[in-house]
């Protein structure tokens, strides 16, 4: 079976909400289903280093850059916006 999860906070070795998506995915992926993990593109270079330590050939990865939404006219202050998330996710899985 082919999966698509979408896991915004996902990290390996970390715990609550990255954990959490993290191991959904890893645990699916040694189960034989094939895992596709929609997420956030800041994490990609400690997803990338733990895969090429850790190969599965059943888990892979769709980042998605996640525009930020600033909430006062001329704040520096810049908070991600998770219907940011999903609009730019459902474009990404397009290319999937």
């Amino acid at each position: 079976m082919n999966i698509l999860l979408g896991a915004y906070a996902c990290k390996p070795n970390a715990g609550t909400e990255p954990g959490y998506g993290w191991n959904w995915a890893v645990h699916l992926a040694r189960r034989g289903e094939k895992v596709t993990v929609l997420t956030a593109s800041d994490v990609r270079d400690e997803i990338e280093a733990y895969r090429r330590d850790h190969p599965n050939p059943n888990l892979d990865f769709a980042y998605v850059t996640v525009p930020t939404k600033r909430f006062k006219r001329g704040s520096t202050a810049a908070s991600t916006c998770p219907h940011n998330y999903g609009a730019s996710g459902y474009l990404r899985c397009s290319d999937l």
